[in-house]
């Protein structure tokens, strides 16, 4: 056993998943393989570490690949979405990720002069192509990038 996950209860009752040693090395190659991340690539986020995305994504992908992270607080990035922006330009990301609602609530908060002096750095494309769950998240992230 490397670790027991929770599940969200989203679909059923929330309940423990025991993940193996071989389980967790599939997905951590899976993601990192799916997102293209390597040792040249600085990662932040701001997804908790008890939520695979923050663990996984966040945590241990850099410590696999070799890349920096970033850690931020989640709370801090939802009453203050910009603070994440910032995130990103000054410390030259290249990966980021987060719910949908994340990006809406950046696109939606962001008044004139917020992005003023933010640079995009070397970030690829909005949430390193792993935004939330399936198309809605990548219409998020396209919304949030144009905005």
């Amino acid at each position: 056993l490397a670790y027991l996950q929770y599940t969200s209860g989203s679909t059923s009752m929330p309940r423990g998943v025991m993940l193996t040693h071989g389980a967790f090395a599939t997905n951590l190659a899976m993601m990192i393989e799916r997102c293209g991340m390597t040792a040249e690539d600085r990662v932040y986020t701001w997804v908790p570490p008890w939520h695979d995305m923050g663990l996984v994504g966040g945590i241990l992908g850099g410590i696999h690949s070799g890349y920096p992270s970033w850690l931020a607080s989640p709370a801090t990035v939802v009453r203050r979405p910009m603070a994440w922006l910032r995130g990103i330009s000054e410390h030259r990301i290249t990966g980021t990720g987060g719910p949908d609602f994340a990006y809406r609530i950046a696109a939606e908060r962001a008044r004139p002069g917020d992005l003023d002096g933010l640079t995009p750095g070397r970030h690829r494309e909005p949430a390193c192509r792993c935004a939330g769950r399936g198309s809605a998240g990548a219409a998020a992230a396209r919304r949030w990038s144009t905005r």
